[in-house]
């Protein structure tokens, strides 16, 4: 009973630590272009707000009336990186992720975690923020990890 037991955590736990390195694949994914010249994929019920020189992922108002704190998510062209070596790298479908989640509070809605990842491409930097609070641990950052790999630049 016990070896049944230690053998249903451990591959519980092979499981878990394999969903956070492989993005879920959305089916519906939907071409978005902003004006400033960065072009990516988002899921089918989101939506994307262009506010100066950065860019708003969420929910279309319907999904997130139903989400007690939806997605949010925010892509924008920076100058440069200082990288003070705290990011880790994760390549998905060819591309280098630099990466870290930083936890705070939060609130009512339990702790806050913060995906704060930047990618190269050309000469240009893309940062790529996601926010969210749970009262569940880490959250995967689903839709952002989705995201990340369609980023092109014009």
């Amino acid at each position: 009973m016990l070896k049944k037991l230690f053998l249903l955590v451990a591959i519980g736990l092979m499981s878990l630590s394999c969903s956070q390195n492989t993005p879920v694949k959305f089916k519906n994914m939907i071409n978005v272009s902003a004006s400033n010249g960065i072009k990516f994929k988002i899921p089918e019920k989101y939506e994307y707000v262009e506010l100066g020189n950065e860019i708003r992922v969420r929910p279309v108002e319907d999904e997130r009336r139903k989400l007690r704190v939806p997605d949010d998510i925010r892509i924008k062209l920076i100058d440069a990186i200082s990288n003070n070596g705290s990011y880790k790298i994760k390549n998905l479908e060819g591309r280098e992720i630099h990466y870290k989640i930083i936890e705070d509070e939060g609130g009512s809605a339990g702790p806050g975690f913060e995906l704060r990842a930047w990618i190269k491409i050309k000469n240009n930097f893309v940062l790529i923020t996601s926010y969210t609070q749970t009262e569940r641990g880490q959250p995967n950052f689903d839709v952002a990890w989705a995201i990340i790999p369609t980023i092109v630049i014009n």
